[in-house]
């Protein structure tokens, strides 16, 4: 069971908005703020990695948070930032604490990409 001081990270969710059309006729976005959340974050083993047949220097962890209405429409297409980084959302998924209790958000990261503060 997952308790409430487990959720020790804040996680801040992003939209993308298309604002225009660039001259390719491309949707041209920003990412928005969606949601601010207290999170839990497990970083995903070498071990799962290797398992999985993926090699990659890239930084994988699974987020858990307490669902909502509002979390529950976080998608792939989504961004999250967590202790500066900025992380790519891969999945999303209902953990089996309950019906609608928590959601676990997989995501990845390169070190490279930090989020001016």
């Amino acid at each position: 069971m997952i308790g409430a001081g487990e959720l020790n990270r804040r996680v801040v969710f992003y939209k993308r908005v298309e604002d225009s059309r660039s001259a390719l006729n491309e949707p041209v976005g920003r990412l928005v703020i969606f949601l601010i959340a207290r999170a839990r974050r497990r970083d995903v083993s070498d071990v799962e990695k290797m398992q999985a047949g993926r090699e990659s220097t890239a930084l994988q962890a699974r987020f858990v948070v307490r669902s909502c209405p509002k979390v529950r429409r976080i998608t792939a297409a989504d961004r999250l930032t967590c202790d500066g980084l900025m992380w790519e959302i891969v999945g999303v998924k209902e953990l089996d604490q309950g019906r609608n209790r928590f959601l676990e958000i997989t995501a990845v990261t390169n070190r490279e990409t930090d989020v001016q503060s």
